[in-house]
């Protein structure tokens, strides 16, 4: 509801992409069903991308909130992976227009293969090796 009440703040935008980011991560038995309830908010992590291209923050949480939702394997995995595929052209300008801070702001694109970027656990959280 945030998210649609307040479009123009970058700051809410920012960490409601955050909190989408952390609900949707995890390895444990219920991070499926918590992906899968996030899959309804990729509409709103593109709006709040479209909406401050300029807000490295924002565009960072909603990189980690779309890699976290599209993690997973099976059917409903594959469904959600296809339904983020409308905003790799976001993730790929939001790269180009933060490259100076690609490192800090874009390291969840590329972590490390054994290390989960929220948790530090093993596992992956990343487009690149979710098939996009």
């Amino acid at each position: 509801a945030a998210m649609r009440a307040h479009p123009a703040s970058a700051g809410v935008q920012q960490y409601a992409c955050q909190t989408l980011g952390i609900i949707a991560n995890g390895a444990d038995a219920q991070a499926e069903a918590r992906r899968q309830a996030a899959v309804d908010a990729l509409p709103l992590v593109v709006a709040a991308m479209r909406a401050h291209p300029a807000d490295a923050d924002v565009q960072q949480q909603a990189c980690t909130a779309l890699c976290n939702i599209a993690n997973g394997a099976g059917a409903q995995a594959e469904a959600r992976k296809q339904a983020a595929v409308d905003a790799l052209p976001l993730v790929v300008a939001a790269m180009r227009a933060h490259q100076t801070s690609a490192d800090k702001y874009f390291s969840p694109l590329y972590p490390p293969r054994h290390m989960n970027v929220r948790s530090g656990r093993s596992g992956t959280c990343c487009m690149k090796r979710q098939g996009f």
